[in-house]
């Protein structure tokens, strides 16, 4: 079964709960689909709990995915399609930093915003995001990506250093006060 994913039909499948940001199955109304019994079976096993699962990527990115009619929906992106009507026009970003935090007031359009709130990564290892030690040289390299375009701000001699260059260009370039100072949530479990 292919159908295009409207707010009507996610309205119809599934229950979005924006203060906890939670969606659950609903059951599914058997005259609706040409076989009863296994729309009875899928009610029995569904109907009433948490749609979705965690997606884990190797960048440890992390985030909540729900499978509607054998195709992967990021929940988030569902969430803006449930409570907007339509499908955002831009990447969403989650305020908090953690992409499974899906409730309604910790989402907004990104556009280039998403970019610039997101979690330390957990593959950094000087502490500070945008600050890396080069080996070649034996300083601390600050690099800052905007847009795609790499900015290099040198070498430094301490990351103490290199993370006052990183701090200080990402705040004339509109970052949030919180880009990079924490490891997401999902990975202190």
């Amino acid at each position: 079964m292919s159908k295009e994913i409207t707010q009507e039909l996610i309205k119809e499948l599934l229950h979005y709960d924006p203060e906890t940001g939670i969606f659950t199955w609903k059951a599914r109304d058997p005259e609706n689909y040409p076989v009863k019994s296994r729309v009875h079976n899928w009610n029995s096993q569904h109907a009433g709990k948490r749609a979705g699962s965690v997606k884990y990527a190797s960048s440890g990115y992390c985030a909540r995915l729900i499978v509607i009619f054998y195709k992967k929906y990021y929940e988030h992106r569902l969430a803006w399609l449930y409570m907007h009507g339509k499908w955002p026009a831009h990447p969403i970003d989650h305020i908090d930093g953690d992409a499974t935090n899906n409730a309604f007031s910790n989402l907004r359009n990104g556009e280039v915003v998403n970019m610039r709130n997101m979690s330390r990564p957990i593959t950094n290892t000087s502490g500070v995001s945008g600050v890396s030690f080069c080996k070649i040289t034996s300083r601390w390299r600050a690099l800052v990506f905007i847009e795609g375009k790499r900015h290099d701000l040198g070498r430094h001699d301490s990351v103490e250093e290199a993370a006052e260059k990183v701090a200080a260009f990402r705040g004339i370039h509109g970052f949030s006060s919180r880009h990079g100072k924490d490891i997401a949530p999902y990975h202190k479990a």
